[in-house]
């Protein structure tokens, strides 16, 4: 379908995901094969809300993935049979459901080589929460990528938060990227990460404190929960992101009331996501375009 392929890539920036190289990614079982695949991942999942009508809340946790063998075998699930893609149930305590369970998310917010908590974390703002940072002041250096490897990526983080410039917008930032850090650059899971040399393994801390710095979560279940309170902001994200696709214009402020209005009708039949297409395509915008 040519409206959930391109809306998707736009809206997720899945381009990104071309500049990743599966020979420089620390994975052996990333390959280009995979990669692929993650793609259509995305685009299946998306697809499943659509044709199901269910609600866009299933952005931001879901008890199912949709995969085929190939992305099964990625991911350790058992009993996916051939290329197609379908729809999967997912135990209580998996940790694949919603976008930032998908390969192609979790890849395309790093470098390849390693993550990137920051990027993850804006990324999150963003996308699913609506409430994306501002752009880094011109003067703040970068990390130090060769040291990165000689101590953990929260430690050096931490290090470059001290400068009071970079920690009012990175204490909101870095923890929704710490909440990701189990997964590898390439989506896999992990419980620890190994210095460059290989001599010492860095246990991840997954913990953290949502961005209104009150509600704290221990590991990504507890992030995805609170992410889940927050659907309101998603759907106000996807409206405007799915209103700037339909119009091919950005959102200007005499949109506002219209968006405003669909989030709100979309919102009180449960957040589904065909119910918002149509609400958009009914939309004066739209129908005077």
């Amino acid at each position: 379908n040519l409206f959930i392929e391109t809306f998707t890539t736009q809206w997720l920036e899945l381009d990104r995901l071309e500049g990743i190289e599966p020979t420089a990614t620390p994975t052996p079982r990333y390959d280009d094969a995979v990669k692929e695949n993650s793609l259509r991942e995305v685009f299946a999942f998306f697809a499943t809300l659509l044709r199901e009508d269910l609600p866009a809340t299933n952005l931001l946790d879901s008890d199912f993935v949709v995969i085929n063998s190939l992305m099964a075998q990625y991911y350790g699930i058992d009993g996916v049979q051939g290329d197609a893609f379908r729809k999967v149930s997912l135990p209580d305590d998996s940790v694949r459901g919603g976008l930032l369970g998908q390969s192609a998310i979790l890849t395309l917010t790093g470098t390849g080589q390693r993550t990137s908590p920051v990027e993850r974390g804006a990324y999150v703002l963003r996308k699913l929460l609506h409430r994306p940072p501002p752009p880094a002041p011109a003067n703040v250096p970068m990390l130090d990528e060769e040291s990165i490897g000689t101590r953990s990526i929260r430690e050096m983080l931490s290090i470059h938060m001290a400068s009071a410039q970079c920690n009012s917008c990175h204490r909101r930032i870095n923890p929704l990227g710490f909440g990701l850090e189990n997964f590898d650059p390439v989506g896999r899971w992990r419980t620890s990460v190994p210095s460059t040399d290989g001599s010492l393994q860095f246990d991840i801390d997954p913990s953290g404190v949502m961005p209104d710095g009150k509600r704290e979560f221990a590991d990504l279940h507890g992030m995805k929960r609170h992410l889940a309170s927050e659907r309101d902001a998603l759907l106000a994200g996807l409206t405007e992101a799915m209103m700037t696709y339909a119009l091919g214009r950005t959102i200007g402020f005499s949109d506002q009331e219209v968006v405003d209005h669909i989030v709100h009708e979309t919102a009180q039949e449960d957040y589904r996501l065909k119910t918002l297409v149509n609400k958009i395509v009914q939309s004066q915008p739209f129908l005077s375009k």
